[in-house]
């Protein structure tokens, strides 16, 4: 029923989780293979944490043959070229890197504004999915690929249409030679990026994007420091020599990195604003506790929409949590 979409999968789990009410974890079947679904959480807490080194590897494994950016992603790494990957992607996620990136997101939300103004004066319903979602793949697009893609004004740009793609069941992907990430997808992408890229080098542009963070770690190894400890993983030399030859990002383990914020950011962030903007419509006394909240914080940011303004937004916090 699953994968002929006749259930969702979080209805049929959602039942098996409360079939086995008191248990700390169950077992199913992903078509022919077991799987344990952990409920305790210190039961939790020993898979993620203290017994990580035994459960790193996804499930998910893409045919580098056939999908080598699915396959060369952080999604389809595994064992020590896993981790040296996570290890020199995590400086780029600290949250100096995100202020510095801050003002592309801003820049699209802007243009969001613009549009459901424009909108709204029509007196029609807006379609919030589907404007969410045009919104998150400007910001990726923006972020990741270092382009604008206009999907917000026109939802037949190229880069809107290419950045559709889909997951699958990991033994159907492996069995069937199936892509996660079409191929025609991937070869716009891989264009886009590095035009994108030799236009940089080419005339010293720096845009402090998430392209810019990867172009430190192809041209030198790593991410350069700014001071922050708070995310820094310190790598472990057995790992990095053994397994892994490559110490710097090359070809399509380059590309990867940028398409995983594609798969790991779209859906995520275009379904939680959707919702989020249904239940404040729903609500609309936390819509109106919400909106005092962002004024009173903008009065003491110059009415600008920062990096920091939103830290101190605690409210808007719990709402879209």
């Amino acid at each position: 029923d699953i994968i002929l979409q006749k259930q969702h999968i979080g209805e049929y789990l959602r039942t098996a989780y409360e079939k086995t009410s008191g248990e700390p974890y169950f077992g199913l079947f992903a078509i022919d293979s077991p799987v344990i679904v952990a409920k305790d959480i210190d039961f939790i807490k020993n898979i993620l944490v203290k017994d990580f080194d035994k459960f790193s590897d996804r499930s998910f494994s893409p045919d580098e043959g056939v999908d080598p950016l699915g396959a060369k992603s952080l999604f389809g790494r595994k064992g020590p070229t896993w981790r040296h990957l996570r290890v020199k992607m995590t400086p780029t996620f600290t949250s100096g890197k995100m202020k510095k990136m801050y003002y592309l997101v801003d820049e699209c939300a802007q243009k969001l504004t613009e549009i459901i103004e424009l909108e709204s004066v029509k007196g029609k319903p807006i379609l919030v999915k589907e404007t969410m979602a045009r919104f998150s793949t400007d910001v990726i697009a923006s972020c990741a690929f270092g382009v604008k893609s206009n999907a917000m004004t026109d939802p037949n740009s190229e880069v809107s249409i290419k950045l559709a793609l889909a997951f699958f069941v990991p033994s159907i992907v492996h069995t069937f030679k199936l892509r996660v990430f079409d191929g025609s997808i991937a070869i716009f992408v891989r264009k886009t990026l590095w035009d994108n890229v030799e236009y940089r080098e080419k005339n010293g542009i720096v845009r402090h994007d998430f392209v810019d963070l990867l172009m430190q770690i192809k041209n030198s190894g790593e991410v350069i420091d700014d001071n922050e400890n708070d995310h820094n993983i310190k790598e472990n030399d057995s790992l990095t020599n053994e397994n892994n030859k490559v110490k710097k990002l090359e070809g399509d383990d380059f590309v990867a990195q940028a398409f995983v914020f594609l798969a790991a950011g779209f859906e995520t962030s275009s379904t939680t604003t959707t919702f989020t903007l249904y239940e404040l419509a729903l609500n609309p006394d936390i819509q109106n506790k919400l909106r005092h909240e962002i004024i009173t914080v903008l009065e003491k940011h110059d009415r600008k929409v920062t990096y920091d303004a939103m830290m101190e937004m605690n409210y808007l916090d719990m709402v879209v949590s």
